[in-house]
């Protein structure tokens, strides 16, 4: 069993728990949905089935029951060798649920939704299918560029730098050989000359830096295939890239029959749904799991003291660790830092004891100290819940939610991160 701890103050109420066995769970189907700039609260009743023990559920753009195709191995996806060869080098030898159902989907070339449990392989779901089409459309040396401007054929959208380089990592081990050029570009790239534009298949960045190239005309969409908006609810969560996200899809890219939309998340709200469907055409949605799967392997437990013996469970708890690996989450930079002068006054100091890690930090800092906490090398990470979405800790057993996250479904995220599925 993996632990996660919640430390609260005594009549905080802020706090939501989630059990982790919590009958009557929700389906995932049985919610709102909405089209366009109209919310439409609708209940329905999408395809179901039973996969494995998980609730596959899967309907159309019109909120349809419709069967999608799966495959059960890798091989019968038609993928090129080459891709083949990494993703069994990688160590995937059976796709997860959501790889079985949304890697035929994407390849159909349709529009398509994926909601699923952290760490049931989305990111996987998206990367094949595309690193199979961009291969496909490589025909012997390319010429190089004529002007010096990024011209991607497959966009992926990402909430946060961390983000970013997990998936630029992830690409750059299943693209090995194939041919496709990959390029992530963070925001330290806008303040400095960077690389310079050159053939790029997949580009990997945030809503942000993305407009900032598109003004700087040092990127052109015109040529684009695939736009993929991975972890959409906290990309749509800010009216900022939400905006920019949607400026981007509409005003910057070809027409829409020539490129094709992937959106992951896991839950989607009513305000995220609406905004994705503006973009969307035609969209098939693959729903795995319940709201609470990703948590059978979890026991969470909440704790309530006073806020003058909130320090000292910290202590109790680290200590509890007996030098096992734990991340300790809090909402912002400023709690962060203050909770590494607590673990510093509690005699935890070097560079093994624990980092902090947080948005005012350079990001090779902040690479750093993910990098290290990833290969054991570091015992506690100190960050927000924020930075640490989607983020991948395979080995992680232990989450110490200090300050406690903004939401249930927030809480669900960070919860995640132990335990992990694939």
């Amino acid at each position: 069993f993996f632990f996660v701890c919640s430390v609260s103050c005594t009549g905080a109420s802020s706090f939501r728990h989630v059990r982790c066995k919590a009958s009557g769970q929700p389906k995932i189907g049985s919610s709102h949905h909405a089209r366009g700039d109209q919310a439409v609260a609708r209940y329905y009743v999408p395809m179901e089935v039973m996969d494995n023990g998980f609730l596959v559920e899967t309907w159309d753009a019109s909120r349809t029951p419709v069967p999608v195709r799966t495959m059960k191995s890798f091989v019968e996806m038609g993928l090129p060798s080459t891709l083949l060869d990494n993703v069994a080098a990688i160590g995937y030898s059976t796709p997860t649920q959501v790889q079985a159902y949304a890697i035929p989907t994407i390849q159909t070339g349709k529009d398509v939704v994926v909601m699923g449990p952290s760490g049931y392989g989305k990111t996987a779901a998206y990367l094949i299918p595309i690193l199979s089409q961009l291969c496909s459309g490589l025909n012997g040396p390319r010429a190089p560029l004529q002007a010096p401007i990024w011209s991607p054929r497959a966009v992926v959208l990402v909430p946060t730098p961390e983000l970013a380089h997990q998936i630029y990592a992830h690409a750059e081990r299943l693209a090995v050989d194939t041919g496709v050029q990959r390029t992530m570009l963070i925001s330290e790239h806008l303040d400095e000359p960077g690389p310079a534009p050159e053939i790029c298949d997949l580009l990997i960045t945030t809503p942000v830096v993305l407009y900032e190239l598109i003004q700087r005309e040092a990127v052109f969409l015109r040529g684009v295939e695939f736009l993929v908006i991975d972890e959409a609810e906290m990309i749509f969560a800010k009216p900022v890239t939400s905006d920019l996200t949607l400026e981007i899809a509409k005003e910057h890219m070809p027409a829409k029959t020539l490129w094709q939309a992937v959106v992951l998340g896991w839950p989607m709200s009513l305000q995220t749904l609406s905004s994705c469907c503006s973009i969307l055409d035609g969209e098939v949605t693959i729903a795995v799991g319940t709201v609470t799967d990703h948590w059978r392997h979890l026991q969470h437990h909440r704790i309530v003291v006073p806020e003058s013996q909130k320090v000292e469970e910290l202590h109790t708890q680290v200590a509890a660790l007996q030098g096992q690996q734990a991340l300790v989450l809090v909402q912002t930079t400023e709690q962060a830092i203050a909770v590494g002068e607590v673990l510093t006054q509690a005699g935890l100091e070097g560079v093994h004891a624990y980092r902090v890690v947080h948005m005012q930090q350079p990001m090779e800092m902040r690479q750093q100290s993910i990098s290290l906490f990833r290969a054991d090398m570091v015992q506690l990470l100190v960050t927000t819940h924020w930075l640490v979405r989607g983020l991948d800790f395979p080995l992680l057993k232990f989450v110490i939610m200090y300050a406690v996250a903004e939401s249930a479904e927030a809480e669900m995220h960070s919860a995640g991160r132990a335990g992990r599925a694939g």
